[in-house]
């Protein structure tokens, strides 16, 4: 069978196999890289916004994040899309005044931008990653809190590890519970015996003869 063309590839939430992502969950500054415009499978205008992550252990990497694209004509549409592009708006840097003012589709403006995300890569319990736009002041948050829990981590692990010696025995005086030593037993008397007493030198007995 030979190579045709012609075929129309739907890569609709799919990623670049040469991209490498962060394989653990956290708090990142990323810079907004490049964008895509499409239309959904349901005639939905999206845009994806791809990041680079710029410092970390996960120097390099890449997220991305892909939204609806608000309709100014479309009230409800607007009101429930305003919290995640205002959540983007300020993760770059927009102030409240800002963001509060009118919505732009304009999305050069985004380009090279820094902002921060919460980032949850897929795993056997997430099918999916997950990416939440914060502000700089989130993203110091959860990192100052990430240090200070992995710090009381290993302050844990050295208590498991280190067994305390038992105490040693104070030395001192022997308490009265102890018996003191008894005296060894002085060795009976043994009489001597008194030649005079129990019979004649046998010596003088041979002078007599």
């Amino acid at each position: 069978m030979g190579f045709e063309t012609g075929y129309t590839l739907d890569l609709e939430g799919t990623s670049a196999a040469n991209a490498r992502y962060p394989d653990k969950e956290g708090a990142y500054k990323i810079k907004i890289v490049s964008f895509a415009e499409y239309d959904s499978k349901d005639d939905v205008a999206r845009v994806v916004l791809h990041g680079m992550v710029v410092d970390g252990e996960f120097k390099g990497c890449m997220v991305q994040d892909g939204n609806n694209v608000p309709d100014p004509e479309d009230a409800d549409r607007m009101k429930k899309l305003a919290p995640f592009w205002k959540a983007i708006y300020l993760s770059t840097g927009r102030t409240w005044a800002q963001v509060d003012k009118k919505f732009t589709t304009k999305w050069s403006h985004f380009q090279n931008k820094i902002a921060y995300v919460y980032y949850i890569p897929k795993s056997e319990e997430n099918q999916y990653s997950d990416l939440t736009w914060i502000t700089e002041e989130q993203y110091t948050s959860f990192n100052e809190t990430a240090v200070a829990v992995a710090s009381d981590d290993i302050e844990i692990e050295d208590d498991e590890e280190t067994e305390t010696p038992p105490p040693k025995p104070k030395r001192g005086r022997k308490t009265a519970a102890k018996k003191k030593a008894e005296p060894e037993p002085e060795p009976a008397d043994v009489e001597e015996d008194d030649d005079d007493d129990d019979g004649e030198d046998p010596l003088d007995a041979i002078d007599d003869m």
